[in-house]
Protein backbone atom coordinates (compact mmCIF):
# COMPACT_ATOMS: atom_id res chain seq x y z
CA UNK A 1 0.00 0.00 0.00
CA UNK A 2 1.44 3.22 -1.01
CA UNK A 3 2.25 5.53 1.59
CA UNK A 4 2.25 8.93 -0.19
CA UNK A 5 -1.39 10.53 -1.82
CA UNK A 6 -1.38 11.04 -5.71
CA UNK A 7 -2.66 13.88 -6.00
CA UNK A 8 -1.15 17.50 -5.11
CA UNK A 9 -4.52 18.57 -2.10
CA UNK A 10 -4.31 15.24 -1.01
CA UNK A 11 -0.27 15.26 -0.50
CA UNK A 12 -0.28 18.96 1.08
CA UNK A 13 -3.26 17.17 3.59
CA UNK A 14 -0.72 14.90 4.09
CA UNK A 15 2.37 17.27 4.51
CA UNK A 16 0.20 19.34 6.92
CA UNK A 17 -0.83 16.23 9.05
CA UNK A 18 2.74 15.31 9.55
CA UNK A 19 5.08 18.40 9.14
CA UNK A 20 4.46 18.89 12.97
CA UNK A 21 5.40 15.42 14.17
CA UNK A 22 8.38 15.35 11.72
CA UNK A 23 10.23 18.56 13.19
CA UNK A 24 9.29 17.92 16.84
CA UNK A 25 10.81 14.65 16.52
CA UNK A 26 13.18 14.98 13.18
CA UNK A 27 16.32 13.79 15.90
CA UNK A 28 14.12 10.42 16.68
CA UNK A 29 13.75 10.10 13.18
CA UNK A 30 16.67 10.53 11.67
CA UNK A 31 15.86 13.32 9.94
CA UNK A 32 18.14 16.22 11.06
CA UNK A 33 16.85 19.48 12.15
CA UNK A 34 17.32 20.77 8.66
CA UNK A 35 15.42 18.12 6.50
CA UNK A 36 12.84 19.51 8.76
CA UNK A 37 12.86 22.57 8.37
CA UNK A 38 13.30 22.87 4.14
CA UNK A 39 10.01 20.35 4.55
CA UNK A 40 7.92 22.58 6.51
CA UNK A 41 9.82 25.45 4.14
CA UNK A 42 8.34 23.64 0.80
CA UNK A 43 5.19 22.59 2.61
CA UNK A 44 4.03 26.07 2.66
CA UNK A 45 4.90 27.59 -0.48
CA UNK A 46 3.02 24.74 -1.96
CA UNK A 47 0.14 25.93 0.07
CA UNK A 48 0.48 28.88 -1.27
CA UNK A 49 1.04 28.25 -4.51
CA UNK A 50 -2.02 25.85 -4.17
CA UNK A 51 -4.24 28.67 -2.67
CA UNK A 52 -3.72 31.08 -5.45
CA UNK A 53 -4.15 28.67 -8.51
CA UNK A 54 -7.31 27.76 -6.85
CA UNK A 55 -8.14 31.81 -6.38
CA UNK A 56 -7.30 32.41 -10.06
CA UNK A 57 -9.44 29.56 -11.10
CA UNK A 58 -12.28 30.64 -9.04
CA UNK A 59 -11.58 34.60 -10.67
CA UNK A 60 -11.48 32.96 -14.09
CA UNK A 61 -14.97 31.22 -13.87
CA UNK A 62 -16.58 34.40 -12.79
CA UNK A 63 -14.75 36.15 -14.92
CA UNK A 64 -16.01 33.96 -18.05
CA UNK A 65 -19.70 33.79 -16.44
CA UNK A 66 -19.19 37.82 -16.51
CA UNK A 67 -18.12 37.74 -20.00
CA UNK A 68 -21.15 35.32 -21.47
CA UNK A 69 -23.40 37.69 -19.79
CA UNK A 70 -22.22 40.54 -21.60
CA UNK A 71 -21.56 38.72 -24.75
CA UNK A 72 -25.24 37.62 -24.51
CA UNK A 73 -27.12 41.28 -23.69
CA UNK A 74 -24.54 42.10 -26.67
CA UNK A 75 -26.46 40.29 -29.29
CA UNK A 76 -29.50 41.32 -28.16
CA UNK A 77 -29.24 44.21 -28.71
CA UNK A 78 -27.64 44.08 -31.89
CA UNK A 79 -30.58 42.04 -32.98
CA UNK A 80 -32.55 45.06 -32.27
CA UNK A 81 -30.91 46.90 -33.82
CA UNK A 82 -30.94 44.73 -37.05
CA UNK A 83 -34.76 44.41 -36.52
CA UNK A 84 -35.72 48.35 -36.67
CA UNK A 85 -33.13 48.84 -39.28
CA UNK A 86 -35.17 46.04 -41.74
CA UNK A 87 -38.56 47.13 -40.45
CA UNK A 88 -37.20 50.51 -41.53
CA UNK A 89 -35.92 49.14 -45.01
CA UNK A 90 -39.34 47.55 -45.81
CA UNK A 91 -41.33 50.89 -45.23
CA UNK A 92 -38.75 52.51 -47.46
CA UNK A 93 -38.84 53.02 -51.28
CA UNK A 94 -35.46 52.70 -51.24
CA UNK A 95 -34.70 49.53 -49.32
CA UNK A 96 -31.36 48.71 -50.40
CA UNK A 97 -29.63 52.40 -49.40
CA UNK A 98 -31.19 51.89 -45.78
CA UNK A 99 -29.26 48.33 -46.07
CA UNK A 100 -26.20 49.45 -47.01
CA UNK A 101 -25.98 52.58 -44.34
CA UNK A 102 -26.44 50.24 -41.47
CA UNK A 103 -24.42 47.75 -43.61
CA UNK A 104 -26.52 45.05 -43.35
CA UNK A 105 -26.25 42.84 -45.81
CA UNK A 106 -29.58 42.37 -48.31
CA UNK A 107 -30.91 38.75 -48.20
CA UNK A 108 -30.09 36.63 -50.90
CA UNK A 109 -33.13 35.11 -52.28
CA UNK A 110 -33.18 31.26 -51.80
CA UNK A 111 -32.75 29.02 -54.59
CA UNK A 112 -35.20 26.80 -55.33
CA UNK A 113 -35.01 23.33 -54.64
CA UNK A 114 -34.79 20.85 -57.80
CA UNK A 115 -37.10 17.73 -57.91
CA UNK A 116 -36.13 14.54 -55.86
CA UNK A 117 -33.85 11.54 -56.46
CA UNK A 118 -34.42 9.15 -59.38
CA UNK A 119 -36.59 6.18 -57.74
CA UNK A 120 -34.11 2.84 -57.12
CA UNK A 121 -34.36 -0.19 -55.55
CA UNK A 122 -37.66 -1.04 -56.89
CA UNK A 123 -39.28 -3.86 -55.56
CA UNK A 124 -42.64 -5.79 -56.91
CA UNK A 125 -45.25 -7.53 -54.79
CA UNK A 126 -48.86 -8.90 -55.49
CA UNK A 127 -51.86 -8.32 -53.12
CA UNK A 128 -55.05 -9.57 -52.81
CA UNK A 129 -57.58 -9.32 -55.76
CA UNK A 130 -54.71 -9.15 -58.36
CA UNK A 131 -53.53 -6.01 -57.68
CA UNK A 132 -49.74 -5.12 -57.72
CA UNK A 133 -47.46 -2.81 -55.08
CA UNK A 134 -44.49 -1.11 -56.12
CA UNK A 135 -42.23 0.03 -53.65
CA UNK A 136 -39.37 2.48 -54.21
CA UNK A 137 -36.20 4.48 -52.69
CA UNK A 138 -34.93 8.07 -53.72
CA UNK A 139 -32.57 10.82 -52.51
CA UNK A 140 -34.05 14.16 -51.25
CA UNK A 141 -37.33 12.81 -51.01
CA UNK A 142 -38.99 13.85 -47.63
CA UNK A 143 -42.69 14.80 -48.07
CA UNK A 144 -42.02 18.19 -45.63
CA UNK A 145 -39.77 19.33 -48.77
CA UNK A 146 -43.26 18.65 -51.34
CA UNK A 147 -41.73 15.52 -52.85
CA UNK A 148 -44.14 12.97 -54.09
CA UNK A 149 -43.56 10.29 -57.03
CA UNK A 150 -45.77 10.26 -59.77
CA UNK A 151 -47.13 6.39 -61.00
CA UNK A 152 -47.72 6.21 -64.96
CA UNK A 153 -48.63 3.16 -66.46
CA UNK A 154 -48.97 1.39 -69.96
CA UNK A 155 -50.93 -1.94 -70.72
CA UNK A 156 -51.07 -4.37 -73.46
CA UNK A 157 -51.75 -2.88 -76.49
CA UNK A 158 -51.24 0.39 -75.21
CA UNK A 159 -48.22 3.19 -76.93
CA UNK A 160 -47.99 5.64 -73.89
CA UNK A 161 -47.88 5.98 -70.39
CA UNK A 162 -50.70 6.83 -68.44
CA UNK A 163 -50.69 8.30 -64.91
CA UNK A 164 -52.78 6.22 -62.65
CA UNK A 165 -51.69 8.23 -59.13
CA UNK A 166 -49.01 9.47 -57.29
CA UNK A 167 -47.38 8.77 -53.89
CA UNK A 168 -46.09 11.18 -51.13
CA UNK A 169 -42.60 11.10 -50.23
CA UNK A 170 -40.95 9.54 -47.36
CA UNK A 171 -41.52 10.48 -44.06
CA UNK A 172 -39.89 10.04 -40.59
CA UNK A 173 -41.53 6.77 -39.86
CA UNK A 174 -41.86 5.68 -43.52
CA UNK A 175 -38.60 5.45 -45.29
CA UNK A 176 -39.64 3.22 -48.49
CA UNK A 177 -41.76 4.45 -50.47
CA UNK A 178 -45.03 2.67 -52.22
CA UNK A 179 -47.93 2.40 -54.83
CA UNK A 180 -50.66 0.07 -55.21
CA UNK A 181 -52.38 -0.27 -58.83
CA UNK A 182 -55.44 -1.60 -58.20
CA UNK A 183 -57.35 -0.97 -61.31
CA UNK A 184 -55.23 -3.70 -63.50
CA UNK A 185 -57.91 -5.14 -66.19
CA UNK A 186 -58.16 -9.07 -65.70
CA UNK A 187 -57.00 -9.68 -69.14
CA UNK A 188 -54.09 -7.55 -68.91
CA UNK A 189 -52.65 -9.15 -65.99
CA UNK A 190 -51.40 -12.42 -67.48
CA UNK A 191 -50.19 -10.24 -70.59
CA UNK A 192 -47.68 -7.93 -68.49
CA UNK A 193 -47.89 -4.49 -67.40
CA UNK A 194 -45.48 -1.86 -67.68
CA UNK A 195 -44.52 0.90 -65.23
CA UNK A 196 -42.48 3.90 -64.75
CA UNK A 197 -42.00 6.24 -61.43
CA UNK A 198 -41.65 9.62 -61.93
CA UNK A 199 -40.10 11.93 -59.37
CA UNK A 200 -41.65 15.17 -58.58
CA UNK A 201 -41.60 19.07 -56.37
CA UNK A 202 -44.61 20.84 -57.42
CA UNK A 203 -44.12 21.25 -61.56
CA UNK A 204 -40.52 19.89 -61.34
CA UNK A 205 -39.88 16.45 -62.67
CA UNK A 206 -36.42 14.44 -62.12
CA UNK A 207 -35.30 11.46 -63.71
CA UNK A 208 -37.63 8.62 -64.57
CA UNK A 209 -37.05 5.54 -63.21
CA UNK A 210 -36.63 2.41 -65.55
CA UNK A 211 -39.64 0.83 -66.92
CA UNK A 212 -40.86 -2.41 -64.80
CA UNK A 213 -43.06 -4.97 -66.38
CA UNK A 214 -44.59 -6.76 -64.37
CA UNK A 215 -46.62 -10.04 -66.13
CA UNK A 216 -49.03 -11.89 -63.37
CA UNK A 217 -48.83 -15.73 -63.45
CA UNK A 218 -51.65 -18.15 -63.35
CA UNK A 219 -50.28 -19.57 -59.91
CA UNK A 220 -51.49 -17.64 -56.77
CA UNK A 221 -49.03 -15.23 -55.77
CA UNK A 222 -46.89 -15.82 -58.69
CA UNK A 223 -45.07 -12.85 -60.85
CA UNK A 224 -42.39 -12.25 -63.21
CA UNK A 225 -40.62 -8.88 -63.41
CA UNK A 226 -38.66 -7.68 -66.10
CA UNK A 227 -37.15 -3.98 -67.16
CA UNK A 228 -39.23 -3.53 -70.48
CA UNK A 229 -38.17 -3.09 -73.96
Amino acid sequence: MAVLPRTIREQIAFGESHVAAWREHAQELGLGEQRAVVFAQQLAATRAAYDAALAAREAAEAATTALYGQARELQEQAALIVREIKTRAAASDEPESIYALGRIPLRAAASPRGAPGRATNIEIDLVAGGGVKLSWTADDAAASSGAFFEVLRKLPGETTYMSIGASEGTTSRVRVMSFVDSTIPATAAGLGVAYIIVPRRGAMRGEMSEAIAVQVGTRVGAAVVRIAA
